[in-house]
């Protein structure tokens, strides 16, 4: 097993997505490591949020999602899937970048994998992320409290 303080690059199992609509779940690599990237100037950039990854009878799978809450609630219901033994929640970062090259963008997901906030003990109680998570929903666009 790798040292956690090493950083390595792994490519991705599926499909990367097209070049014209790369997404925060889509990365072509996934990178470990123990210290994630900071803000990038443009053109390149760095999303920081969560990974979430399902493991099992099916292919291990991240997911990345800006937010802790619903972060969290993918990881918990995935669980209850047919096929999915395990599961967890890291800090993390999906960057794109403008490789010349390749003339396109390139898309990583940076997965701290000294960090998992599933164990931490902090969120041991389901109920209060869900809570959590419902307060801030909007339907329409997901990311404002529906009383604002």
């Amino acid at each position: 097993m790798q040292q956690p303080n090493e950083t390595t690059s792994v490519p991705f199992r599926r499909q990367p997505p097209a070049p014209a609509r790369p997404g925060p779940s889509g990365a072509e690599e996934i990178v470990y490591t123990s210290s994630l990237p900071e803000k990038a100037p443009n053109p390149d950039y760095v999303l920081h949020g969560f990974a979430v990854q399902t493991s099992g009878w099916m292919p291990q799978l991240w997911r990345f999602y800006r937010s802790f809450e619903p972060a969290y609630i993918y990881g918990r219901t995935a669980r209850m899937g047919e096929g999915v033994l395990d599961w967890d929640l890291h800090p993390a970062a999906f960057s794109s970048r403008l490789v010349a090259e390749l003339d396109r963008e390139v898309t990583t997901l940076h997965v701290d994998v000294t960090k998992s906030l599933r164990h931490d003990g902090l969120w041991a109680n389901d109920r209060s992320v869900v809570e959590r998570f419902l307060a801030n929903f909007d339907p329409v666009d997901g990311s404002r409290p529906l009383d604002s």
